[in-house]
């Protein structure tokens, strides 16, 4: 979570890509009809509306008041300014959208928020969760683990560059093995 939304499924240990290499892209899976256009040309796709970009956008707009940065906003929200606080809830609102849908569709054992975003968790993490597992029947907090990420905004890329060592150290085992 940071000026984007990326998103990877890993199933057994191994990263799942699809048939196309486009497994994950919960990004732009649409989670309103407002009419949002984003940059890969489709309305509505979460990242239109969950990006730390729209944060600071929304922010601008709901207040007409300029932030340079998120941490800026999040300066800001330790203030408790009313702005930053209602945008924040609004912003929440989208980002735990994404999410339960990731839930339904899923059903994973965890979902580990990495990025930019994820320095910020003492303002987003408890009230996010709220929002995730209020008013609906199908899942509570007992049935998956909603966190922020320990390598914060270095998660994705640490994680990317983990796969093909992976790949190299599996198949050195499975090549000693048939030695």
């Amino acid at each position: 979570m940071s000026y984007g939304i990326g998103g990877a499924i890993v199933v057994g240990g191994q990263l799942y890509q699809g048939k196309n290499n486009r497994a994950g892209e919960f990004s732009h899976m649409r989670i309103s009809s407002h009419g949002r256009r984003c940059f890969c040309g489709r309305r509505d796709c979460w990242e239109s509306y969950a990006s730390l970009n729209v944060l600071i956008t929304m922010y601008q707009e709901q207040t007409g008041n300029a932030v340079s940065s998120v941490n800026d906003f999040f300066a800001l929200l330790k203030r408790y300014d009313r702005g930053a606080v209602a945008v924040l809830d609004k912003y929440l609102d989208h980002l735990a959208m994404g999410i339960q849908n990731i839930l339904l569709i899923q059903d994973p054992h965890y979902v580990i928020i990495g990025g930019r975003l994820s320095l910020f968790e003492e303002f987003f993490l408890e009230p996010l969760q709220d929002k995730v597992f209020t008013g609906n029947i199908f899942y509570d907090r007992t049935d998956v683990q909603i966190m922020c990420s320990t390598l914060k905004k270095d998660a994705s890329i640490l994680g990317a560059s983990l796969l093909p060592l992976e790949r190299v150290f599996s198949l050195h085992r499975i090549q000693s093995r048939a030695a």
